[in-house]
C-alpha cells in the first residue's frame, strides 16, 4: 500500500522537528555556558568588568528564556504530530 501524500509530508515535518529540537538544545547548552563565565565575572573585584558582565547576563537570559519557550513549542509540536500519526495508522 502507497503512502499518502499527507503522510510523507507528516513524516518529513517531524524529522525536521527532531533536527529543530536538536539545534534548539545545543544552541541552549552554548547560551548556558557563556552565562555561567559571565556569572563568574559578575564576582570579580573590577566594577567595570562586573558592569559589563551585568549587562551580558541580561541579554543572555533572556535568549535563555527564549530558546526554552522554542523548545516547549517543538517538543510540543513534535507530540501533536505523533498523537496524529497513531490516530490515523489505526
Amino acid at each position: 500500500m502507497k503512502k499518502s501524500s499527507s503522510s510523507k509530508i507528516k513524516r518529513r515535518v517531524k524529522i525536521e522537528a527532531k533536527k529543530d529540537l536538536g539545534r534548539l538544545v545545543c544552541e541552549l547548552s552554548g547560551v548556558n555556558i557563556t552565562l555561567w563565565h559571565e556569572e563568574d565575572k559578575a564576582r570579580l573585584p573590577d566594577k567595570d568588568i562586573v558592569f559589563q558582565a551585568k549587562r551580558n547576563i541580561d541579554k543572555l537570559n533572556q535568549k535563555r528564556n527564549d530558546l526554552i519557550e522554542l523548545i516547549d513549542e517543538t517538543v510540543l509540536e513534535a507530540l501533536r504530530y505523533g498523537r496524529n500519526s497513531r490516530k490515523h495508522n489505526r
